[in-house]
């Protein structure tokens, strides 16, 4: 079976779509779909100087924000092979004045019909 990258760039695209909107939304249903359950959040913790994972439902947060929060996201790069992708996100996050860029380096699989993220790292810098 051949498999079109463009059409399967688009639907990972949504699938992408869809976790943004749900995170600037904070609609955590929405986010969370596009995860598979087991994904994970990958994480350098420099206090115990150690590797910390934490899957998405665990990550959720237990309120929205209590200060106004603006949040964009764009994909800068997407990359596939078969049923395998990587896709790199570029958020600006604007709280309180303060500003900030942070980019999530997302792994995708494709499971049956449908992409889910499996995985994220990422990484901020406050401008």
């Amino acid at each position: 079976m051949e498999v079109n990258e463009t059409e399967e760039a688009e639907r990972i695209k949504l699938t992408i779509q869809s976790y943004v909107e749900g995170a600037a939304e904070f609609n955590f249903e929405k986010a969370e779909n596009s995860w598979h359950p087991q994904g994970l959040k990958i994480y350098y913790d420099s206090d115990s100087d150690s590797l910390k994972t934490i899957t998405m439902l665990q990550s959720r947060p237990s309120s929205k924000p209590s200060v106004a929060l603006k949040q964009a996201a764009k994909i800068e790069g997407l990359d596939i092979f078969g049923l395998a992708a990587c896709v790199k996100l570029k958020w600006l996050v604007e709280r309180e004045e303060k500003k900030r860029i942070c980019v999530d380096y997302i792994s995708l699989i494709k499971i049956k019909k449908d992409w889910k993220i499996v995985s994220k790292i990422s990484d901020v810098k406050y401008k």
